[in-house]
């Protein structure tokens, strides 16, 4: 999926409490491949949010709560992204209701917003 999202130019941003080797490797590998990638680490999840115009969601379902309070008031109107099973996706449309919430699924796009739908499949698949 991120792959996708650089080759058309679009700026990635990743946060995570512990920034790992992986991610710095996976970094150093697109930006191998595609040495004009708009790719950045941010350490405060709430900036990054909102920087952010699509966010893809990839936190434990225990998690959740604390990351809603973080960043709920930034993500008004935008994109949350989610590829794990129903119930996390159901999970996160209500943490994040004025959020337009789509669940990737076998690369089948679901959402309740039509537009988020078009707009994934375009950017993403």
């Amino acid at each position: 999926m991120i792959t996708n999202v650089v080759k058309q130019g679009c700026p990635v941003l990743i946060t995570e409490k512990n920034y790992s080797n992986e991610w710095s490797l996976f970094k150093n590998t697109i930006l191998q491949e595609y040495p004009l990638a708009k790719f950045d680490v941010f350490e405060c999840t709430k900036e990054c949010a909102w920087e952010s115009d699509i966010l893809v969601l990839s936190v434990n379902i225990e998690d959740l709560k604390s990351l809603s309070v973080q960043i709920q008031n930034v993500v008004t109107g935008k994109i949350i992204i989610t590829v794990q099973d129903l119930n996390y996706y159901e999970v996160v449309k209500n943490k994040f209701a004025h959020a337009k919430v789509v669940w990737i699924k076998n690369k089948e796009v679901f959402s309740e917003d039509l537009a988020a739908v078009q707009k994934v499949q375009e950017f993403i698949l």
